[in-house]
């Protein structure tokens, strides 16, 4: 952990894991300050970062699911950081809540049982879940708690486009309807075939693809910003790719 100011570590957490750590995550909670960790035993840990005592503290941890433990490679918080998001090789993919030792639901796509997910994200209302992965492709699953309790809950979409591997995924901030209307939901991916690619979620229509990277690209986020004089701000894409660049996009209001 890092001061970010003078760029100093804070505190380091040795073997936080049996392996490699492949996914990492923080987030305010209240007056609490949490991260989670992604690791190549199979397992997801959450920890607790004191500040006013400079250390670390275990509060849960979570998995494996399937039974030869197969890495993980992602985490993801909820907005509200009472659930967490963990994928993984094999098809690993579960949606947990803090608390509780079981999954909440494992996200399975019934055509690609043991595909290897490489990253994840959790939409804003924590409704929508994004998977992306080493098959080209994006998978969307619905987080509502009527497809959480049913028997089987497939993917809504399937983002299809990509050449190479997806490693990274994430939502635009969702905006404040318009005029009483609800704005679409906007997922980006970031692939190893140098583009980054925002979707539709509800159609899983691809709306815009971003070419500016020489190499694959590794990193895909989003954030909104204040601006004067302009209601909600403005929101930017950042791309990051193994040509060592850095790519701030506009992304409308």
């Amino acid at each position: 952990i890092w001061d970010a100011s003078p760029g100093k570590p804070l505190y380091h957490l040795d073997a936080p894991h049996n392996g490699p750590v492949y996914g990492i995550e923080f987030t305010p909670v209240g007056d609490r300050y949490l991260l989670a960790t992604a690791g190549g035993d199979g397992l997801a840990r959450v920890w607790e970062w004191l500040p006013g005592e400079v250390a670390v503290k275990p509060v849960q941890s979570f998995g494996p699911v399937l039974a030869d433990a197969r890495a993980l490679r992602d985490v993801r918080f909820s907005l509200d950081g009472r659930r967490l998001l963990t994928v993984g090789d094999g098809g690993a993919a579960s949606l947990w809540q803090l608390g509780r030792d079981e999954p909440l639901a494992r996200l399975v796509d019934p055509g690609a049982e043991t595909v290897n997910h490489l990253c994840c994200a959790i939409s804003d209302d924590g409704l929508t879940a994004a998977l992306g992965g080493a098959d080209k492709r994006a998978r969307l699953f619905s987080l509502a708690p009527e497809r959480l309790a049913a028997e089987a809950n497939p993917p809504i979409a399937l983002l299809e486009g990509h050449a190479d591997q997806i490693d990274s995924v994430a939502f635009l901030p969702q905006e404040e309807p318009f005029d009483g209307f609800p704005l679409p939901v906007r997922v980006l991916t970031a692939s190893r075939d140098r583009s980054a690619r925002a979707w539709d979620a509800v159609t899983g229509r691809e709306v815009l693809s971003l070419r500016k990277h020489s190499l694959g690209l590794t990193a895909v986020d989003a954030a909104q910003f204040p601006v004067e004089d302009e209601a909600g701000g403005a929101t930017v894409v950042l791309t990051a790719g193994l040509d060592g660049r850095l790519i701030l996009w506009p992304a409308g209001p």
